[in-house]
């Protein structure tokens, strides 16, 4: 069975379970799951910039719409009990997630065991989250393994870039 390519938490090395919480997400965000997430100001979950200094909430684990009453197929008119959340992990440095790396410019490159230790940023690809080995200045992730097989990077959250919420 091969891993997922996109962002997904694989692995809590402390023999726990990774927090998960269910966040309301602003109107309109386009969440998928493997999506990069941060609050805005009014403390909705929308996609992370990558680029930018905003800290990390988390990773989504499914998409947005997907909860009960979203996206039924013969939605009734009338939909009760529909919540405007998404599931995801909470962002943290113990949590080992899979994702893929790229040189920057859309293409996937294949990991090497010489970049583990290295620490880069992320880019959003049509909505997949990929290590961006240009990406020395935003540092969202440190390369803890690799698996040259599946061609996956196994990575933390570095700690600046977590957003702290209390649960």
């Amino acid at each position: 069975m091969s891993a997922k390519p996109y962002l997904y938490p694989v692995r809590h090395p402390k023999g726990k379970v990774p927090d998960i919480l269910s966040g309301a997400y602003n109107t309109g965000a386009v969440i998928v799951q493997g999506s990069l997430l941060a609050h805005n100001a009014s403390g909705l979950l929308i996609l992370h910039t990558g680029t930018t200094a905003i800290n990390v909430a988390g990773v989504a684990l499914e998409k947005a719409a997907s909860k009960p009453g979203w996206d039924a197929a013969n939605s009734p008119t009338v939909v009760t009990g529909r919540v405007q959340e998404v599931s995801f992990v909470q962002a943290d440095t113990d949590t080992v997630y899979s994702i893929r790396q790229e040189d920057g410019s859309g293409n996937i490159v294949a990991p090497a065991q010489t970049h583990v230790g290295e620490v880069y940023g992320v880019l959003n690809v049509a909505g997949e989250w990929r290590i961006d080995r240009s990406e020395v200045t935003t540092l969202i992730f440190k390369i803890v393994d690799v698996d040259l097989l599946e061609g996956l990077t196994f990575v933390k959250f570095v700690a600046t870039a977590i957003e702290i919420t209390a649960v």
